[in-house]
């Protein structure tokens, strides 16, 4: 599935949102070349809410910034971001990971890939964050799913009167992650 906007986009509605300072309004039309149309299903597709948005003291910029943010984390499942899930191995690492110039030209224009400002390694902070939670729970995930493949075979392996402890469940800090024996 590919990006459903252009590398302006975010920064059009930013700066709309910053505009409208949150109260958008419910009639479309064009703003800045763009359908505000398009705005509105972007926010409600990702789950934006824009009342939770400090518009009073936030500048276009950062509400772009936002944005952009908050629709990497709603659609990193559906939209291959192999460079998202580098982040947390740092900026540098995730920049040379992108294979997409729309990722690109959107990183650009929020001035998220050359001399960062503060906001702006804020914002790389909370990506690095986000992408380490996602790294770990897939490793967990593929964790459990050996644990359970070695209990299977264990149950298969001693038989109906083998006694196995799934100790990665008892005892985290066991060293092993299971314990079975025969009588």
């Amino acid at each position: 599935m590919l990006r459903p906007f252009g590398g302006l986009f975010i920064i059009n509605i930013g700066q709309y949102i910053k505009l409208y300072k949150g109260d958008l309004p419910t009639d479309d039309g064009m703003f800045q070349n763009s359908d505000t149309a398009d705005f509105h299903a972007f926010i409600k597709k990702n789950n934006i809410d824009i009342k939770s948005i400090d518009v009073e003291n936030l500048d276009e910029l950062a509400i772009s910034r936002y944005l952009y943010l908050s629709f990497l984390k709603s659609n990193y499942k559906q939209i291959d971001f192999k460079w998202l899930m580098c982040a947390y191995m740092g900026r540098e690492k995730s920049i040379n990971a992108i294979d997409d110039s729309g990722d690109k030209a959107c990183l650009q224009n929020l001035l998220l890939l050359n001399r960062l400002d503060k906001d702006g390694e804020q914002w790389w902070q909370e990506l690095s964050s986000f992408s380490r939670k996602v790294s770990d729970l897939k490793k967990e995930e593929t964790g459990r799913e050996g644990e359970e493949l070695v209990y299977d075979y264990e149950k298969t392996r001693l038989g109906k009167g083998a006694d196995i402890k799934k100790m990665y469940i008892e005892d985290n800090s066991a060293g092993y992650d299971l314990l079975s024996y025969v009588d």
